[in-house]
């Protein structure tokens, strides 16, 4: 009983939070039509160099085909988020800038079908893609 409460309020806070997701205009990995489908995030590195242990991707996604959102986590702070959704099959696409401070927010998808990426930029310039097929 317990932890059904505690994701009550978690998914109660985070549609609470969704709200501070501020659109500045009007998401490649799997996809198919089931319900929920999670987004694989992965590190983009600024240079080519030496090889490094992978870094620790602190942000995760999951897309809601029924509420239609994107459901973005943070692991830590991180500061601020550019966060540019683009269908690549329309070349359309939508930038929010988001709090990683919130612990997860909601992102709209007003989209049902195409091909998307979703580039995640932090203040530090930090940059992390995942994609995703409806």
């Amino acid at each position: 009983m317990h932890m059904k409460s505690g994701l009550f309020i978690t998914l109660l806070l985070a549609s609470a939070i969704s709200m501070f997701a501020v659109p500045k205009d009007n998401c490649v990995f799997s996809g198919d039509d089931d319900d929920v489908i999670e987004i694989d995030v992965n590190y983009i590195p600024p240079f080519t160099g030496p090889k490094r242990s992978p870094a620790i991707v602190p942000i995760s996604a999951v897309y809601y085909a029924e509420q239609s959102i994107i459901e973005v986590s943070f692991l830590n702070n991180i500061g601020e988020v550019d966060v540019t959704f683009t269908n690549l099959t329309l070349g359309s696409g939508s930038n929010f800038t988001i709090d990683s401070s919130f612990g997860s927010v909601s992102i709209p998808v007003n989209y049902t079908s195409g091909y998307f990426s979703v580039e995640f930029v932090t203040s530090t310039g930090d940059t992390y893609l995942g994609y995703l097929l409806l």
